[in-house]
């Protein structure tokens, strides 16, 4: 499984001083969601590398419902890389209606056993932005260059 989603109240105590959502508490929220979407699909505990683009769209409401969507994006076999995308919605309780509020990367290491493979346009998007968010941190050094595992060679018993 690659998708996990929850739901959050923002309470008084997590409002800043223009009374708005503080954004710490929102990116915690998402990082805690990331680790353990990582966590789910690595079948161990991963160790944060970094957190990479994150976007601040719009202010979120004391007293809002909020829900973070994490989603594997990318995953590395070689390097052990586990790249995974937080989308924050603030759910409108009346219409239903969601409005992105933020959205955030979050990049482990983590065993990796299976490619993460898109279905979807949305999908392959969201991969092409993880693996660039990936080839970003072997760039700046972050996650070094691994060798590729050796092929798997079949041979024909008689």
């Amino acid at each position: 499984k690659t998708k996990y989603e929850v739901a959050q109240i923002v309470h008084p105590q997590e409002r800043n001083i223009h009374q708005k959502a503080f954004g710490g508490y929102l990116m915690r929220q998402a990082f805690e969601l990331s680790w353990i979407a990582a966590q789910q699909f690595s079948h161990s505990r991963p160790i944060f590398i970094s957190l990479d683009d994150n976007t601040f769209v719009k202010p979120v409401e004391i007293g809002s419902t909020v829900l973070f969507n994490a989603e594997i994006s990318y995953a590395c076999q070689n390097t052990n890389v586990v790249v995974v995308r937080v989308e924050a919605d603030v759910l409108h309780v009346n219409t239903g209606k969601r409005d992105r509020t933020n959205l955030f990367h979050f990049s482990f290491r983590a065993p990796v056993s299976k490619p993460v493979l898109p279905f979807s346009y949305e999908e392959a998007m969201q991969y092409i932005e993880g693996k660039r968010i990936y080839d970003k941190l072997l760039e700046t050094g972050v996650v070094e260059h691994a060798p590729p595992p050796p092929a798997q060679i079949a041979t024909a018993s008689s």
